[in-house]
């Protein structure tokens, strides 16, 4: 008898499981040593079989290193063949920094900003060198036997696109269109994440033919609006917003945000259960159990 599939296989194929797929793109340094766990590959395993995830998303580098500024690490695409033997029942993705948030890595976001008036053919040079190294780096990754791959780039604030989308165009575009085409070339996900309210990129998103939408933040989203536009097209994993889980209790005005959200979202199928930040605060696993257990009672087949 074949084993049956893994729930996110399910959503990318907009149906229902028997329950909600859940899981995190990232998870904090500081989350493994108070349960006495380390951060490498055995203990993201671990933790997220402990909070019942099904999906393994680890940062990918040329270098297992650390992020500075979020407080995580990444791993090599050795560790992603590793994973792979190790955590068979687990759908995999592998998250590479897009070439824009390189770039704001090294640059500065302000910098980046001025030079896109001010030295434009300079940036789009930069951009071109950051885009070739993520194409480098994802073709390693496309050699393991990786579910998916999350594209990682915030192009948008809180209030809208960082660059003004008729123009920005250029830069974006075809660098996302060949590398999902990239992706499905061998047969995997192609996702992207992104901060802030990208809305504005979405049409132009799904022509370039991405899987999903990950970790996107329902906070600076109308997810409704885009489930009805695009909900046989786009996978959403989100539904859980940073306010939720850093708050000091769930009021019953939470709790009935998040049920009405859930059940939008799920209705159709194409729908992961995700928390819009990562996890990185040790005392928010309570939290986030409580908020999966509430939300899969919501999202389970009768």
């Amino acid at each position: 008898m074949e084993e049956p599939l893994n729930p996110v296989h399910l959503a990318f194929q907009h149906q229902a499981a028997d329950r909600l797929p859940k899981g995190e793109l990232w998870l904090g340094t500081r989350l493994f040593a108070p349960l006495g766990l380390k951060d490498d590959l055995q203990g993201h395993i671990s933790l997220r079989k402990r909070l019942d995830m099904d999906i393994l998303c680890l940062p990918v580098s040329v270098e297992s290193d650390y992020h500075d500024v979020q407080g995580y690490r990444y791993f090599t695409p050795d560790h992603l063949v590793q994973a792979g033997k190790d955590a068979p029942g687990l759908f995999h993705a592998a998250i590479l920094d897009g070439p824009f948030q390189r770039m704001v890595d090294q640059l500065g976001l302000m910098k980046v900003l001025l030079d896109w008036r001010r030295n434009r053919k300079g940036l789009n040079e930069i951009y071109a060198a950051e885009a070739s190294r993520v194409n480098a780096l994802a073709d390693a990754c496309l050699e393991t036997d990786v579910h998916a791959i999350v594209i990682a780039d915030d192009i948008a604030a809180s209030n809208g696109p960082y660059l003004n989308p008729t123009e920005s165009g250029a830069l974006f575009f075809p660098f996302f269109e060949r590398m999902v085409s990239r992706i499905h070339g061998r047969k995997k996900y192609a996702m992207l994440h992104s901060c802030g309210n990208f809305t504005a990129y979405v049409p132009q998103l799904v022509q370039c033919g991405f899987n999903a939408f990950a970790a996107c933040q329902c906070e600076h989203l109308n997810l409704a609006a885009l489930k009805t536009s695009y909900g046989q097209e786009i996978t959403f994993m989100t539904g859980i917003p940073g306010d939720l889980i850093q708050a000091e209790s769930i009021t019953a005005a939470m709790k009935t945000s998040l049920k009405g959200l859930v059940k939008m979202l799920a209705e159709t199928g194409g729908f992961i259960l995700a928390t819009s930040t990562g996890l990185y605060n040790p005392g928010h696993i309570n939290r986030l159990t409580q908020i999966y257990q509430m939300a899969d009672r919501l999202g389970r087949r009768k």
